[in-house]
């Protein structure tokens, strides 16, 4: 009988066991900081979930005429990890069926991102996400008005 690592896995799951509170809480702060970074940036989102049942370090939200991929590969490029779709769609370059199946369109489910909150996850890497939400947003509405400039002055 290996007593000394019966008694190494005790010890590791009571610290895990009295430390899973403590951690579920500071993602829970760290969705929430995000979230309302966001809304301090008047990014306009939609978090796609259900209001009562939602674990704490996954949240999937969309923002209206923004495709996902172009927020993942923003991010990406400043070393922060989101992904795009549904997790049981990743890798997938089509519209998720899972959100078709929730009543979404094939548009609404490519603006679809994914992010996840961990124990490496820090409240600046929080800040660094909700900014580059907001620049990527201001970006496509500058394009936006640049389009419908240049097509009102040609008619």
């Amino acid at each position: 009988m290996n007593l000394p690592g019966i008694a190494s896995f005790i010890t590791a799951a009571i610290e895990s066991s009295q430390n899973s509170e403590k951690e579920r809480q500071r993602v829970r702060n760290l969705r929430e900081s995000f979230v309302a970074g966001l809304h301090k940036q008047h990014v306009p989102f939609i978090i796609e979930a259900s209001k009562s049942d939602q674990l704490p370090h996954i949240l999937a939200l969309r923002i209206k005429g923004v495709e996902g991929q172009q927020i993942m590969l923003a991010a990406n490029r400043r070393g922060l990890a989101i992904a795009t779709g549904t997790a049981c769609g990743t890798g997938a370059h089509h519209p998720s069926p899972t959100l078709l199946a929730m009543g979404r369109t094939e548009s609404e489910s490519r603006e679809l991102i994914r992010l996840s909150f961990g124990e490496t996850t820090t409240e600046s890497e929080m800040k660094e996400a909700a900014r580059l939400f907001f620049l990527k947003l201001r970006a496509k509405c500058s394009l936006l008005r640049k389009y419908e400039s240049i097509f009102q002055n040609m008619h």
